[in-house]
């Protein structure tokens, strides 16, 4: 199992996170949010450096400019809304939207046409 060592800043301690409890990850202004499956991880990992290492992963795949969704997790799909576990929602922007779709679409997700 692959796993991530992220540290909490609210914590102020070093958590080791499987890459498949990870649903999400949201850029802030200082910073990133991990969503996991159990709790919510304020980071001073940057976004950019986040998506550079987790974006070789098949199951994770950028939908916005600010968010990077891990496709195992996505429940359903809106107009510009991913539902995700844990009652999380991630913005779905137009122009991430093809790339998003095929690489769920390929990883399992549902029927695409």
């Amino acid at each position: 199992m692959k796993v991530m060592n992220i540290y909490d800043m609210g914590l102020c301690i070093h958590i080791e996170v499987a890459l498949t409890d990870i649903i999400m990850i949201e850029a802030q202004t200082r910073g990133s949010y991990v969503y996991t499956t159990r709790r919510i991880i304020e980071t001073n990992l940057l976004f950019k450096d986040l998506l550079e290492q987790l974006n070789k992963e098949k199951q994770f795949c950028q939908s916005h400019r600010v968010f990077l969704v891990n496709i195992h997790h996505v429940k359903d799909l809106k107009k510009d809304m991913l539902l995700l576990e844990n009652d999380y929602k991630a913005e779905i922007s137009r122009r991430k939207r093809e790339q998003f779709l095929k690489r769920y679409c390929q990883n399992g997700g549902f029927t695409c046409h």
